[in-house]
């Protein structure tokens, strides 16, 4: 069962290859002791008085009433309804700030590091373009106005703790694009004390090897924790590491699995990735590091849902 898509499929693959009122109606009959004067008389009174005593002064009252209501009830009710229906209905990407946002460029995407313009955070919760101008500007965790990722504040203004998800590198002359655990691993000092018998560190960088065919994304290296193992004759082609069995990720971390059985063998890799709620926690302003296949493109980390149970978490989904 394939949970994870990410970069350990290709631990794994590289491994194993080595939502109206109604009218009142008035009866009336002849009076047989009314004259026919006296009638004319009460037809012309009837004619002059009710229409100036009755008829005017309820239509005044009926009017007055009336503009209450239109001025009170829905003139303004419909103003309030449509400041309400504005707040609730404008979304993120139609192109206006709207109420809890920090920007709005007219999409829900978060562009890569060479867009250029007045750019936004999927969410619209972090003005992309002021990301580097030294300024602590709103949705950024820090911003020391510089490109190195490696230290203290990555270039996607974000905190670098050297932990998991932290940029890395590898040197030394056992570093393997088959192996993401040999060789001496740089930036991942927060994690390396909880390396155990179960997990091992790793740094998972960029690679493309034309041989096998398969290809890594992750821009600037990925700091993590791993475990491989695997069942089946020709296992010895495969670099396993700690124990898929008792693996587990630190609190507060996304565990990623992979399961695959080729040629034979079944192959368990397990690793830990950041969590996540939008593209602003992960390095979405990531450029390819010199050794990279890909050097000087810009990745494009983001907050992805990962496995079976959709956990979010920081990835390349490119991988």
């Amino acid at each position: 069962m394939r949970i994870f898509t990410g970069y350990v499929g290709f631990f794994l693959t590289a491994a194993l290859l080595v939502a109206a009122g109604g009218c009142k109606e008035t009866k009336s009959g002849p009076d047989d002791t009314a004259t026919d004067s006296e009638q004319d008389t009460a037809q012309t009174d009837t004619g002059t008085d009710a229409p100036e005593d009755t008829a005017v002064e309820d239509t005044v009252e009926d009017t007055v009433e009336e503009d209450t209501v239109v001025e009170d009830t829905v003139v303004e009710d419909t103003v309030e309804d449509t400041v309400e229906e504005e707040v609730v209905t404008g979304g993120c990407g139609d192109g206006t700030v709207n109420m809890g946002e920090q920007c709005d460029d007219g999409d829900t995407e978060t562009e890569p590091c060479d867009a250029t313009g007045e750019l936004c955070a999927a969410d619209c919760s972090m003005r992309l373009d002021l990301c580097g101008n030294a300024s602590d500007d709103v949705g950024e965790q820090c911003d020391d106005g510089d490109d190195d990722s490696t230290d203290d504040c990555t270039t996607s203004c974000t905190v670098n703790d050297h932990g998991i998800g932290a940029p890395c590198s590898c040197t030394g002359g056992s570093c393997s694009v088959l192996d993401f655990t040999a060789g001496t691993i740089v930036g991942c000092d927060a994690i390396v004390s909880l390396a155990d018998s179960s997990r091992t560190l790793g740094c998972v960088r960029s690679a493309n090897d034309t041989t096998y065919g398969v290809q890594v994304y992750m821009a600037q290296g990925y700091c993590t924790l791993i475990a491989v193992g695997c069942s089946g004759a020709l296992c010895f082609m495969v670099p396993t590491t700690g124990d898929v069995a008792t693996f587990s990720c630190p609190a507060g971390y996304v565990e990623a699995t992979d399961e695959r059985t080729q040629m034979g063998m079944t192959i368990t890799s397990k690793s830990c990735l950041v969590a996540c709620d939008s593209d602003i926690d992960c390095r979405w302003n990531e450029a390819e590091a010199p050794d990279s296949p890909w050097t000087g493109s810009c990745g494009q980390y983001g907050c992805l849902p990962v496995g079976d149970a959709g956990e979010l978490a920081c990835t390349d989904d490119r991988t």
